[in-house]
Formats: structure tokens, C-alpha cells, sequence
């Protein structure tokens, strides 16, 4: 007869009532404390039920409130099995008992007084009795609770703990050492940690009389045969611990091992047992107390009857290594960056800067870290090694030192003054004020030290308008001077402070103007400041002191000294003076290239007097000819670096003075004034270093 997919689960549910009874039943948690419960727990035990007479290990997982990492103590450490205390309570009397192997491993454990179908109630109480206050969340206690089903005996033995009533847990606290006394490692199981799905259970064993079996290696009953042995033993090495496995013995139509115990031993001492762990019921088994050697793992399968079969495999560790350090350095005002290789095994680092900065975790093999403070700081990076599982134990390798000098290294430039020893010549009555009016503008680059290739160029900073303001009162121009009671440059005269242009956030332009400010790096990086001084003899308008897009026109002075020293042609440090002033240990001001501010270099029919123009123009002796008066611009470079700069300012020299000149520099005669020119002025530039 064809039966229906329903009449045969229903089938399904009768024959085999115990498969609903054995899904994992949910953890609740209770709060108990002051602090609302920040973390997500699940308790787990080794197995979905507990056969009558047999134990399963439980474990615990704790998310913290982000849901992305493990839940860790105040100092940083992560939560685990040892922080709790745990009991088993069954659904009869003394049906059930948690026994405790060590303060991380915990089993619940089913009395052969349970019943078949009954549960077992595991509580886990936060925090321990007996946990140390600086180990525990200030305010945080809860209580959680799961159920773990009872199912039929594999064998007539009896937990240890069934033959009394269980008593509340006391989590196990480590005996006193003296200081300096060497101890073997404990052997326990992973704390906190799930057994991981390859886990191979224990194949079950018909009931049959015998012996309780052993909590370790003990002598055989006289004139026993060895039982069969696990085979293909096999340990994964890591940092944090080690993974012993091992296959099942071959035993045909004999009953199954009951149970398996795991002993380490030193190679050079095999006498003397350096770790055991409890009696397991699945193959596999967590060592994290992983030392440097070669050691030991024998595996022994222990039967119903009394008897063992023992097997043992040798596996050597090694000490993790310390990271090497790839580079460390500032990279900012108050920042470090620090890079390292790989680690071999590691889960992620810790870097901390000692000792004044907490420690922080990097997941990958670089950290940036802002707000430093200035000085020389020692960095500290480790490498944390965990287990498997979701709560596993963490393990912090050798740490590898490295120091960062964090200095002060942005600085200020800003236009303090400029004193006039000549004024320029001027038309008697010359349309845009009386004698002369002056601004300044000035950029800067920054070059690679080590190639000499730009690595920036900064933006055109442009001065107010200085002078007679007659015709073009405040704020397009400001009053400098003084020619007549409205100003006016001429000689002696020194116009300070020198104020920067109208702009959106300074509508009425301000009286500090900056040339450049930013960061320059000691060691590796140069800074060419290129200032420029005007006389304005043309209609005063603003379009003649911006600097267009590059793809738009430029037709003005301004424009054509700035995209002439910033375009492809040549530059001011392919001459030797400029080199030998950048290998310089002193600061100095270097005549630079000539500046095409016209298609052949000369400003030409100067005789005219009423255009605007550079102050420090030169005549040498390849001028233009039949093309009136003429004079050629020079680009003046400061030759700027961090070591310059600091070499100053500890001799107390912050001022650089940069002369703008008009004379003539022909072959073979010194230099002179030109007598239809006659400009000669000394931009006074204030050094400071900047927040």
C-alpha cells in the first residue's frame, strides 16, 4: 500500500520520539545586576543529549554588543568558561552532576537514577564567586539557563558525583606557587570553545559490567590484553594550541572504547607525565599549553573491560617569532604610521605606544595612529595567536620594539614687511596715485629630496593693493605711504604689516598675509618659496590679480609668471647655484631662471611708465633692441628645509630678507641701478612654526 509523506513522518515521530527531544534547546539569560546586559550568550554543550551514566563537555559563546567580537574583560582579555559558575540540576533527585576538569572545563554529567525523556537544567551564573574583581565587568551579573535532554545508557557505569548530593559549584581557583617555581603545563580542554563539527564522537559501546573507567593512565588488571589502539594520530600545531585527533581503533565485532585519555609528555623526560586530559568521549582534544620542544602524545583507548591500547606520535614546537618591523615613521602633525611583515599564524595585532597610550588591535599588517604627542615615543607591536572555536584561547607571541620622533614640523611664511631704499620712476601725474603702490603674491613647491622631482605646488597667494588711495578707497586698495595724506610709496618709507586681499571669509582682507604654510618633512623633502613684487601703474582691477583656470586665457603678468615657472619648461633648480643652495646646509636666496613674461623675455617701451610691472627687473647684454627702454624679470627662489629652517630659528634668526632690485647685469661690469627704473625694495619674510 503507497503511503503519504504525512503517514510517513508521523511513522517517523513514533518510532523515534527522541529526535524532537535531542534539537539544541535556546540559552535565556537573566540579568542579576546594575549594568544592562551588553553581551549575546549561548551555552553548548559537546552533544545534543547526555546518554544515562555518560558526561558532555560545555562550552560557552559570548558576543559583545557589537556582534562582530568575542566579549573581553576590562583589561582586554576574553571571556571564558572560568569566568562562571556552573551546576547541572536534573528533572529527579540527584539524576544529574556538573563535575569540573580544571577552572576552564566543565561537564554535564546524567546518573543512572535519571529517566529516559527527562532534561538536565545547566546554569551559568556571571560572575564566579571567586573571580577577581579586576576580571570582572563592573555591574554586569545575569544568569543563563539551556536544557540538555536524557537519553537511553550505553553502559552500566556511574559519573563520578552520582553516589552524592551535587553542591553548588565553586569555580576551581589555581593553588599559591612561590614566585620563581617552574610548573609542567596543565592539560584541559579548550576553554570556551565548541568542539568543532569534524569532532568524531566515541563510537557507543554495548552495556555490559566493568570497571569505572580511569581519569588517567593506570596499570591494567593482572593478565589483561591490551585493547585495541586509536590510529593515525594527529596534531595541528598552532600558537595558541594544539589539535590532537586521532582515528578509532579497529575493533570488528568487539565493543567500541568507552572513552579516550591523552597524555603529553617531555621527549627528553618521558617518565614524567606534563599534561593530561580528562576523560573524552570525542576524538579530539585541545592542548593550550603549547611550550617550545619536542613532545609526546600518546592517545589510549580505554574500554569497559579494564583494558587500553595506547598509541603515540612525537611533534616538535617552536617558539612564535617577534614581528619585523617594515617601517615606522610620522607621517603627519601628530601621526605615526607603522608597518610590519606578516606573521606566520597570527590572528591579528596589538600595537601600543608606550607608555603613555593604550594599546590597539590591527587586523592587517599597518596602523595609523593620530594624536601623538611630540617626542620620541617607543611602539610596541605583538602578535596574538587564537585557538579554534568561538570563545578560543589567545595567545600573545614576543613583542618587537621600534621608536618614532615625533617633531614639530609645519611651518609659517608669512610677508612681515617691505622697506623701500628707492621708489620706481613714475609719470608726474600718474593716473593710479601718487609714487608708487605695491603688492605681493608668492607660491611654493615642494620637491622629493631624494629624485629632486615636485611633489606639490602650492595655490598663488596675492596681497592687497599698498599705496595712494585717492582713486580706489578701502578695501580695494590699502592706505600705504608716505607721499601725501591718502599715501603713496617713496623712499625710506616701510609699510608694515602687509595685508592680505579681500576675501569671503575676510571681506576687508586681513593684516597678516601668508605666503605658505604647511608640512615639511626633515630629511626628505626641499621647499623653493618664489616671491614676486609689483608696482601698479595701470587701472586698478581685480581680474589682473587672479589666477585663471588652466584652461582658460592667461593674459596678465600674474598669470604669466606663475605658468612660466610652473609649466614644462625650464626651471630654477636645474641651475648649479640653485643645486648647490638645496645641498646647502644654510638657507639662502638663489637668482633663478629668466621669466618670459612676453615672447621674448623683455618687458619692452618701459619709457612709458604706465604699465604694471615686476620691481627688480635686469638689462643684461643680450637685451632687446629698437624696442625702447626694456628689462627682463629673474625668478628669485628661497631655499627652504626643515633642517634650514630649525637651524635659524635655534640661532634666533626668523627673518629671511628678499631684495628686489632694477638694475643692469652686463658681462664684465658690475651690477648698477638703472637710471629709468630705479625700483628698489626688500620684502622682509617672518619664519614660524605652525599648529
Amino acid at each position: 500500500m503507497r503511503r503519504s509523506p504525512a503517514f510517513v513522518l508521523a511513522l517517523c515521530v513514533q518510532l523515534f520520539p527522541s529526535v524532537a527531544a535531542r534539537a539544541q534547546a535556546p540559552t535565556t539569560v537573566e540579568s542579576t545586576g546594575e549594568l544592562k546586559m551588553p553581551w549575546t550568550v549561548e551555552i553548548r554543550p559537546s552533544a545534543k543529549a547526555v546518554p544515562i551514566g555518560s558526561c558532555q563537555l560545555v562550552y560557552i559563546e559570548l558576543t559583545d554588543e557589537t556582534g562582530k567580537d568575542k566579549a573581553r574583560k576590562p583589561g582586554g582579555m576574553l571571556v571564558g568558561l572560568a569566568d562562571f559558575d556552573w551546576s547541572a540540576t536534573g528533572e529527579q533527585t540527584r539524576s544529574a552532576v556538573g563535575l569540573y576538569s580544571g577552572s576552564s572545563a566543565w561537564s554535564v554529567c546524567a546518573c543512572q537514577t535519571a529517566t529516559i525523556g527527562s532534561s538536565v537544567t545547566i546554569t551559568a551564573t556571571y560572575p564566579a564567586r571567586l573571580l577577581a574583581d579586576k576580571l570582572r565587568v563592573p555591574g554586569l551579573a545575569f544568569r543563563s539557563t539551556t536544557q540538555i535532554p536524557i537519553i537511553k545508557s550505553y553502559g552500566t557505569l556511574n559519573p563520578k558525583g552520582c553516589d552524592a548530593q551535587p553542591v553548588a559549584p565553586v569555580a576551581v581557583a589555581p593553588a599559591p606557587v612561590p614566585i620563581g617555581t617552574m610548573l609542567p603545563p596543565t592539560m584541559t580542554a579548550l576553554p570556551g570553545s565548541t568542539v568543532p563539527p569534524s569532532a568524531r564522537p566515541v563510537a557507543a559501546a554495548p552495556a555490559a559490567p566493568g570497571p569505572t573507567p580511569p581519569s588517567g593512565i593506570a596499570t591494567p588488571p593482572a593478565n589483561a590484553a591490551p585493547g585495541p589502539a586509536p590510529n593515525s594520530i594527529n596534531v595541528s600545531n598552532g600558537a595558541a594550541e594544539a589539535v590532537v585527533t586521532w582515528y578509532a581503533p579497529s575493533t570488528y565485532s568487539t565493543a567500541a572504547p568507552v572513552s579516550y585519555i591523552v597524555d603529553r609528555v617531555l621527549q627528553s623526560n618521558p617518565a614524567t607525565i606534563a599534561g593530561q586530559s580528562p576523560s573524552l568521549t570525542v576524538r579530539e582534544w585541545h592542548d593550550t599549553r603549547v611550550l617550545a620542544g619536542t613532545w609526546i602524545y600518546r592517545v589510549t583507548a580505554v574500554y569497559a573491560d579494564g583494558r587500553r591500547g595506547t598509541t603515540e606520535v612525537a611533534y616538535t614546537y617552536t617558539d612564535p617569532p617577534a614581528p619585523k618591523i617594515i617601517l615606522a615613521e610620522q607621517i603627519g602633525r601628530d601621526t605615526v604610521s607603522i608597518s610590519w611583515e606578516p606573521v606566520m599564524g597570527a590572528a591579528y595585532y596589538l600595537v601600543a605606544a608606550l607608555p603613555t597610550m593604550s594599546s590597539i588591535r590591527a587586523d592587517s599588517t599597518h596602523v595609523r595612529r593620530a594624536g601623538v604627542p611630540l617626542g620620541i615615543g617607543t611602539w610596541q607591536v605583538t602578535a596574538v595567536y587564537a585557538g579554534a572555536g568561538s570563545a578560543a584561547p589567545t595567545r600573545s607571541g614576543p613583542a618587537a620594539s621600534v621608536t618614532v620622533d615625533v617633531v614639530q614640523r609645519r611651518y609659517r611664511f608669512v610677508a612681515e614687511s617691505f622697506r623701500v631704499a628707492a621708489e620706481t620712476v613714475d609719470q608726474p601725474l600718474s593716473g593710479d596715485g601718487k609714487f608708487d603702490e605695491v603688492y605681493v603674491a608668492a607660491f611654493a613647491e615642494r620637491l622629493d629630496r631624494p629624485n629632486g622631482s615636485r611633489i606639490d605646488i602650492s595655490p598663488v597667494q596675492v596681497s592687497a593693493v599698498h599705496g595712494d588711495i585717492s582713486n580706489w578707497p578701502p578695501p580695494q586698495r590699502v592706505k600705504a605711504g608716505t607721499a601725501s595724506g591718502w599715501g603713496g610709496i617713496h623712499q625710506g618709507d616701510v609699510i608694515s604689516p602687509v595685508w592680505s586681499q579681500p576675501a569671503p571669509q575676510a571681506p576687508l582682507g586681513a593684516p597678516q598675509f601668508v605666503l605658505w604654510e604647511g608640512e615639511i618633512v626633515g630629511g626628505k623633502q626641499d621647499l623653493l618659496l618664489h616671491p614676486l613684487l609689483v608696482e601698479v601703474d595701470e587701472p586698478d582691477y581685480t581680474r589682473a590679480r587672479v589666477i585663471p583656470e588652466p584652461y582658460q586665457l592667461c593674459g596678465e603678468l600674474l598669470c604669466a609668471w606663475y605658468r612660466y615657472l610652473t609649466g614644462p619648461g625650464t626651471k630654477s633648480t636645474s641651475l648649479p647655484t640653485v643645486k648647490a643652495a638645496i645641498a646647502s646646509s644654510q638657507l639662502s636666496v638663489q637668482p633663478g631662471v629668466k621669466v618670459w613674461l612676453t615672447a621674448s623675455s623683455y618687458l619692452v617701451h618701459l619709457e612709458h611708465m604706465d604699465r604694471d610691472r615686476p620691481i627688480g627687473l635686469e638689462v643684461e647684454s643680450d637685451a632687446a633692441k629698437y624696442v625702447g627702454l626694456v628689462g627682463m624679470w629673474r625668478d628669485l627662489v628661497v631655499v627652504l628645509s626643515r633642517e634650514k629652517i630649525e637651524a635659524a630659528l635655534a640661532s634666533g634668526q626668523n627673518k629671511i630678507e628678499v631684495r628686489f632690485w632694477d638694475h643692469t647685469n652686463l658681462t664684465n661690469t658690475p651690477p648698477a641701478t638703472i637710471s629709468y627704473l630705479n625700483g628698489d625694495y626688500t620684502l622682509v619674510i617672518r619664519m614660524e612654526r605652525a599648529p
